[in-house]
């Protein structure tokens, strides 16, 4: 099918984001540790019209596209984490019934309950099948750092002064 993969390096300042940006004119997107991408909010705004265009296209064509972000979370006290947090929070929260669901009563759904046509996905490390004693040596590898295990993974979004006695 002569598909491509473009890698971009990170951007190292808010100009040279906006012209990564620029340009994107794909109809499949992904954005891999997005709440760690210094300048995520410029590109992701650079970006979004020619995507929009391109998965416009390719829906026409019945062809695949789709806007993906993978991340851990990230420090709520950086930009580029606020942003990836905000994108999150307004997306509309997977359920396991959309399995069963057709591809209109999912449309409708997303429609009806995101700001930003995303669906929020979040599997635990226990609902991916590790066992506690693969927590626990993961725990006891990170030297039990609960401000990194509890971002690493429990998934919990915090802050880079969060470093309670707690966890």
């Amino acid at each position: 099918t002569n598909n491509k993969i473009n890698i971009h390096g990170q951007a190292i300042s808010p100009e040279e984001a906006d012209k990564q940006g620029r340009g994107m004119s794909i109809p499949i997107w992904w954005e891999d540790e997005f709440a760690f991408l210094k300048h995520n909010k410029i590109i992701w705004n650079a970006a979004t019209p020619a995507i929009s265009k391109a998965s416009e296209i390719a829906e026409r064509d019945g062809k695949p596209h789709s806007k993906i972000i993978s991340t851990t979370p990230s420090n709520m006290d950086s930009e580029s984490g606020i942003f990836c947090k905000e994108v999150i929070d307004t997306a509309c929260d997977f359920l396991e019934e959309m399995y069963d669901w057709t591809r209109v009563e999912v449309l409708k759904y997303v429609t009806d309950n995101s700001k930003n046509d995303f669906i929020n996905i979040i599997y635990t490390w226990k609902q991916l099948g590790f066992s506690d004693e693969w927590y626990q040596k993961e725990c006891r590898s990170l030297m039990y750092d609960w401000l990194i295990i509890n971002r690493e993974i429990n998934l919990v979004w915090t802050k880079a002064s969060d470093n309670s006695v707690f966890n």
